[in-house]
């Protein structure tokens, strides 16, 4: 990738990240059980087929933004 073509990329990246989080955090309030079993649906994919997946992508602060 390109120097011009990085700059986007990591714009996008971070613009995801914060929808994401904004969405967990909607869906904490409005469907709490829900976001309870998706994070536990998570943690298990992330330890099934951790290895495999890049951990780069995973956004640190999720399980934080479910409790």
């Amino acid at each position: 990738m390109t120097g011009q073509a990085i700059a986007p990329a990591r714009e996008t990246a971070a613009r995801a990240r914060e929808n994401s989080e904004y969405v967990r955090s909607l869906l904490n309030v409005r469907q709490p059980q829900f976001a309870v079993a998706l994070e536990s649906a998570v943690q298990k994919l992330l330890r099934d087929h951790g290895p495999v997946c890049n951990s780069s992508q995973r956004n640190p602060r999720w399980p934080n933004a479910l409790r």
